[in-house]
């Protein structure tokens, strides 16, 4: 673990330089992170709200559910704050939380919030961006934990669709939608 170098504030320990799914790298920092998580509360920075993501995105693979839900609400609200409701940073963050709501039980806090992000991404982004369809993707599942089928299979049908026609027969993507639509399929006949 790192500690960046500031003027005149507490300083913030930082995560190494790697890939944003290299958890294990950052693993060292989330056990890190609670004895300074006391005097951080008072700290309003995008730094801490990185820190924030970062750590809950690593608490939810470890299967810390309760704890990475406050840290990524902390990082949520940061950037709901102080980022434009389409700004990429917030818009990942919201999904993340979303993610984690659901992973938590709180199925209609995670529709709530990927609908919004559902909403925005169909906005700005063109129908076969990455995001825009992992989003869908995600909110499809989510209205199939919420038992809300119909909507479920229809956005992922959606989804699916538009993969098939831009991405390989062996994108991660593609074939991680096809096999959940399979399943709603099957489990609903």
């Amino acid at each position: 673990m790192g500690v960046r170098e500031t003027t005149g504030r507490p300083q913030l320990p930082s995560f190494p330089p790697t890939t944003p799914t290299d958890y294990s790298t950052r693993r060292a920092t989330v056990q890190d992170w609670p004895r300074h998580a006391p005097f951080n509360k008072a700290l309003d920075t995008e730094e801490k709200s990185d820190l924030c993501f970062w750590v809950g995105m690593c608490l939810r693979v470890d299967g810390r559910i309760q704890a990475a839900v406050q840290y990524l609400e902390e990082a949520w609200q940061w950037r709901k704050n102080h980022s434009s409701e389409d700004h990429s940073s917030r818009l990942t963050s919201q999904h993340a939380l979303a993610d984690a709501y659901q992973a938590n039980g709180q199925v209609r806090d995670a529709v709530e919030l990927l609908q919004q992000v559902v909403a925005i991404r169909e906005r700005v982004l063109a129908e076969d961006h990455p995001d825009r369809l992992a989003s869908q993707h995600a909110l499809a599942v989510a209205y199939w934990a919420d038992g809300q089928v119909q909507d479920a299979v229809k956005l992922l049908q959606q989804v699916v669709a538009i993969q098939e026609r831009v991405f390989t027969e062996d994108h991660p993507g593609r074939l991680e939608s096809q096999h959940e639509l399979t399943y709603m399929l099957g489990t609903n006949s």
